[in-house]
C-alpha cells in the first residue's frame, strides 16, 4: 500500500509540473519512479541502498547532507524540467535547504530515453554541478567545476540537447604544463582563465520548485 500510495502521489506531482508532456503521466512514473523511490530509501537511511554500488543513488547526496549537519531526506529535492523543450521532462535532483546548505549543488540530471531513465549529468563535492540559463535560445544548461588537488582542476560549460547534456567548452589547469591554462585544447592566460570562470558562474541560476524526494 505504500509503495502504491507513493507512485499515485508522483503521478499528480507530474501532472502538476508538467504543462505539456510528450506521453502520459504514467510514462514519467515507469521512468523515474524507481529512481525516486530509490533515493527515497536511501535519504531516509536504508544502509543497503546507502552503501551499495547501485550507479542509480549517489552517495555524495546523502553525505554532503550528513557533512553539512542536515536530515538527507529533508535536504535534497527533486523537481521536473523540460530543459531543451522538447516535452519531454528532465528529472533534477538537488539541495532544497532554503539556505542552500549544500551549496545549491544539483546531484543528478535524469532524460527519458526510450521510455526508461537515463543518468546524463552527475555531481558531487569535488566536482560540483550546477544549473545553468536559459539563454537566448530558450536552452538550459549547466555549469561543473571540480579538483583532484591543487595541481589539477577542471570547469565545464554546456547545455541540454536531444536528452543529454552536452559540454560546449572546457577549461583545464594542469600546474606542471608549459602553458597550464588550457580553453577548449588551446593555451590562454591566467587572466582570461579567470575572466572564463567568473563569467560561467554568472550564468548560474537556483534550482527552483523542488520537491522532497520523500514525499
Amino acid at each position: 500500500m505504500k509503495r502504491l500510495t507513493w507512485i499515485l502521489v508522483l503521478v499528480w506531482a507530474l501532472m502538476a509540473v508538467i504543462p505539456v508532456f510528450a506521453g502520459s503521466a504514467e510514462d514519467a512514473v515507469s521512468a523515474y519512479g524507481p529512481v525516486l523511490e530509490l533515493y527515497a530509501e536511501g535519504l531516509s537511511g536504508n544502509e543497503d541502498v546507502i552503501l551499495s554500488d547501485s550507479e542509480t543513488f549517489n552517495y555524495s547526496a546523502w553525505q554532503d547532507s550528513m557533512d553539512a549537519g542536515v536530515v538527507p531526506a529533508e535536504a535534497i529535492g527533486y523537481v521536473l524540467a523540460d530543459l531543451n523543450g522538447d516535452g519531454s521532462p528532465e528529472l533534477i535532483i538537488a539541495d532544497m535547504t532554503p539556505e542552500q546548505l549544500l551549496e545549491g549543488l544539483v546531484f543528478d540530471i535524469w532524460a527519458i530515453h526510450d521510455g526508461e531513465a537515463k543518468l546524463i549529468r552527475r555531481g558531487w563535492e569535488r566536482w560540483r554541478l550546477y544549473l545553468t540559463g536559459p539563454d537566448e535560445d530558450g536552452y538550459w544548461g549547466f555549469y561543473q567545476e571540480g579538483s583532484s588537488g591543487y595541481d589539477n582542476s577542471v570547469f565545464e560549460q554546456g547545455r541540454f540537447l536531444n536528452g543529454e547534456a552536452v559540454t560546449e567548452h572546457s577549461l583545464v589547469y594542469e600546474a606542471g604544463d608549459d602553458v597550464p591554462w588550457q580553453l577548449d585544447a588551446a593555451g590562454i592566460d591566467e587572466e582570461t582563465a579567470y575572466a572564463t570562470i567568473d563569467a560561467w558562474n554568472a550564468l548560474v541560476v537556483p534550482v527552483e520548485g523542488l520537491k522532497p524526494v520523500t514525499e
